[in-house]
């Protein structure tokens, strides 16, 4: 079931100071993790089959970041996926669990774990409304390996949802799993707030058949 993690792209706490604020004619974007606090979301992916009586299935799975450090900029966070559950069943097995180390871009630090595409790897320097960035994002697919996706990121500008204050992100997928969506980032912390995507994704069955499947994705902070 870890084609839950293609429709995410993806990758916390709240701060006294704002990490997407300001500067000159732009905005400059960094994300603040502090140890001991906890963050929780709530992931629905859809996938179906393009093919002529294909499948449908929609997955549930609660995820959570727990940021046991912070040191020099690089924060440690244990992260839990799962267990997946489909039309409120449980589909058995145990939450998948790993530790990253993140740094205040959002660039993974050493390995990568699951987990990782909760969160975009954030702009070097200012950015101002309507201009994009890029970065490719490992995740891995189904009987596929690892997979480089590219994402690029387009900034919408500062707006209220649900009473917060949020960067508005478009978002534009290419390679294995091509798509568009839409990503909320707290100013507050620049964590993620919301996010949804619709992609497209190829891939290779066991008998080596190519079969093409719509993905979609909702996180939603909890």
């Amino acid at each position: 079931m870890k084609i839950i993690w293609v429709a995410l792209l993806s990758v916390c706490a709240l701060s006294a100071n704002a990490q997407i604020v300001k500067q000159g004619n732009g905005y400059l974007f960094r994300m603040k993790l502090a140890a001991g606090k906890t963050l929780k979301y709530g992931v629905v992916s859809t996938l179906s089959s393009n093919e002529a009586g294909g499948s449908s299935m929609k997955l549930t799975l609660p995820m959570v970041w727990k940021t046991v450090a912070v040191k020099n900029g690089v924060s440690t966070v244990d992260t839990s996926a799962g267990p997946i559950s489909s039309g409120g069943s449980n589909l058995g097995g145990q939450p998948v669990r790993n530790r990253i180390q993140i740094d205040t871009r959002g660039k993974l630090i050493g390995k990568a774990g699951s987990g990782q595409q909760l969160m975009p790897a954030l702009p070097d320097k200012p950015i101002r409304v309507g201009q994009s960035w890029s970065a490719s994002a490992p995740i891995e697919l189904p009987m596929q390996g690892d997979k480089k996706i590219t994402a690029t990121y387009v900034f919408k500008g500062i707006k209220t949802v649900g009473g917060k204050s949020v960067a508005e992100l478009a978002v534009k997928t290419s390679g294995q799993a091509a798509g568009t969506g839409t990503m909320l980032l707290l100013t507050s912390d620049g964590t993620l707030f919301k996010s949804h995507l619709n992609m497209s994704l190829t891939m290779t069955g066991p008998t080596g058949v190519l079969t093409k499947y719509h993905v979609t994705g909702d996180i939603s902070r909890k």
